[in-house]
């Protein structure tokens, strides 16, 4: 069966702007979106700066938008007003795979997290090494997570029910799990480090789902074991029975190459269940790969049969990509999508056997 795709003309609320920053990388937009009880939609991007580093300044601030016809129409609304009308919301920050759990009772289950709230490693906790990032963007040092300090660790479980909002803390059973934490950034002679605030910056949670059971899954990033002088991470799957108390069910895949420097991207995963129970899982490779070798990262996939536990040798299913996401839609298809260079989608209707694509949403190059 072929699928037929179309693409309607674009019609953007907010374009960014072009800045020797986004010339380079091209510019974050760390999305998040909510709809109020009278069904008003509202969206934030470009919550944060692609780096936190002093000598790489946000070039882009918060920008806010409205819709009041179910996202057929979208106004700027004003970024204080938002803020002040939801501060929990907006001061956080949440992954790119944010995904809403649906409880039975209407309580929407979210996993988020806010840097600004973790404290600082203390510096009597040692690093296991530290190393400067293959792309000279920042300088890492790696650390046991059952180690790091409660304080510092700092991973919420958002529920909102019946208009209450209510965060609790995650609590994550994983003696193995290995984290990078970024204690420093380079300016612009690639030379001396500009130290920064020792916090562990990335999500570990993301893309959390529910099974038929009850049991939540999430995936999450861990340093690979025994890689301890570059960046390099493995994709793991997370198990609850309440979403709170969490523990590893499996490895998904923690292959890499010496050579290459190949590994996975820290937060940039998806997971889905397609509608005969297969699990399926889409991540980015991870920015270790040096950029004079293979300068554009992939969107590699992986399958399970048994809910997790056992998983397929990944295969790369595209040669680009940034914040691949997949979805499951109401006729049982299943799509990609994933960006840079461009915005594509891909489609499977036979639980990623084989794909149809890619379909450009905006192509590769500048122009398009």
């Amino acid at each position: 069966m072929s699928i037929s795709v179309s693409i309607r003309p674009a019609n953007p609320v907010f374009v960014a702007p072009i800045t020797p920053a986004a010339q380079e990388w091209g510019v974050y937009c760390l999305p998040a979106m909510k709809q109020e009880p009278n069904g008003r939609l509202v969206i934030r991007v470009n919550g944060h700066g692609d780096d936190p580093f002093p000598s790489q300044p946000a070039e882009t601030p918060d920008v806010y938008f409205s819709s009041t016809d179910k996202g057929r129409s979208w106004q700027a609304a004003d970024p204080e007003a938002e803020f002040r009308e939801d501060p929990l919301r907006w001061g956080h920050f949440y992954g790119c795979t944010e995904r809403s759990v649906l409880l039975p009772d209407g309580t929407a289950l979210t996993i988020c997290h806010s840097i600004a709230d973790r404290q600082e490693i203390p510096q009597t906790l040692k690093p296991l090494s530290d190393f400067r990032n293959v792309n000279d963007s920042s300088h890492l040092a790696l650390y046991s997570y059952a180690e790091l300090p409660a304080p510092c660790k700092q991973q919420f479980l958002r529920k909102d029910h019946h208009g209450v909002t209510e965060y609790v803390p995650l609590e994550i059973e994983d003696p193995a799990l290995l984290v990078s934490v970024e204690v420093a950034g380079y300016g612009a002679d690639k030379t001396t480090p500009v130290p920064i605030p020792p916090r562990w910056m990335h999500l570990l949670l993301v893309s959390m789902i529910r099974l038929a059971d009850g049991t939540f899954l999430a995936l999450g990033p861990g340093q690979i074991p025994g890689v301890t002088d570059r960046l390099c991470c493995g994709v793991y799957l997370y198990e609850s029975a309440d979403a709170i108390h969490w523990k590893r069910r499996a490895v998904v895949t923690e292959m890499h190459n010496d050579h290459l420097r190949f590994g996975f991207d820290e937060t940039e995963h998806s997971l889905v269940q397609a509608d005969n129970g297969d699990l399926l899982a889409v991540f980015r490779t991870e920015k270790c790969v040096p950029l004079d070798i293979a300068p554009i990262c992939g969107t590699w996939f992986s399958v399970s049969h048994d809910l997790g536990r056992t998983w397929s040798e990944p295969r790369e299913l595209t040669d680009s990509s940034t914040t691949p996401i997949l979805t499951r839609l109401e006729n049982g298809l299943i799509v990609l999508t994933y960006g840079r260079p461009g915005v594509h989608l891909m489609v499977t209707e036979d639980y990623g056997a084989t794909w149809q694509g890619p379909f450009p949403v905006i192509g590769r190059t500048l122009e398009q």
